[in-house]
């Protein structure tokens, strides 16, 4: 909500912003974000319709009022990319969204994993969250914020995961049973 509300005069920062919030509520990988046109939207039904270019699968999404209200700020369509070159975008882009979570005042501690410049080793580092915050973040906070809150599978189709397994491992979850729901649809089928 922070970054939704934040005031920005900087049009490339609110374009950086706006890319945020809809992968937020998507849940796509940017490499299929940053392809979206107005051919993907589909008003009949309300949803944007992609196929994934790394798993190749084809995605149904419903267009949530957030992302709504950003398509009718850029007249019926996705914001403006950062750069003209495709290849650059991504690096404006994390730059940009980690510019926008500070501003947005996201900046609590937390451990995260960073790569040593030239190398391929990793490390996890204690850093305020908006240096961490990648282009990532937005499928991975979509995957997380809607567990448990919608079916685990509608989730994995709109995010493309093919197996619980690799779901749960990507969200930090263990497989946790409904004991309620359990209890219920037992009495219900007795």
């Amino acid at each position: 909500e922070s970054i939704i509300t934040l005031k920005l005069k900087d049009k490339p920062l609110g374009f950086a912003r706006d890319w945020l919030v809809i992968s937020c509520y998507i849940g796509q990988r940017s490499v299929s974000l940053f392809r979206l046109g107005k051919e993907n939207i589909d008003a009949k039904t309300n949803t944007i319709r992609l196929t994934q270019v790394k798993t190749k699968a084809s995605v149904v999404i419903p267009i949530l009022p957030q992302v709504k209200a950003i398509l009718d700020k850029h007249n019926g369509g996705f914001p403006p990319l950062l750069s003209s070159k495709p290849k650059h975008n991504y690096n404006v882009y994390n730059d940009s969204i980690k510019e926008v979570c500070k501003l947005a005042k996201i900046d609590e501690l937390c451990k995260g994993r960073i790569r040593n410049i030239g190398g391929a080793m990793s490390k996890v580092v204690t850093k305020p969250k908006y240096e961490l915050v990648t282009s990532h973040v937005g499928r991975r906070s979509f995957a997380s914020n809607f567990y448990g809150k919608l079916n685990q599978q509608m989730i994995m189709g709109v995010t493309g995961h093919r197996s619980e397994s690799s779901f749960l491992k990507y969200i930090n979850k263990d497989r946790e049973i409904d004991a309620e729901a359990l209890n219920s649809a037992f009495l219900n089928a007795m």
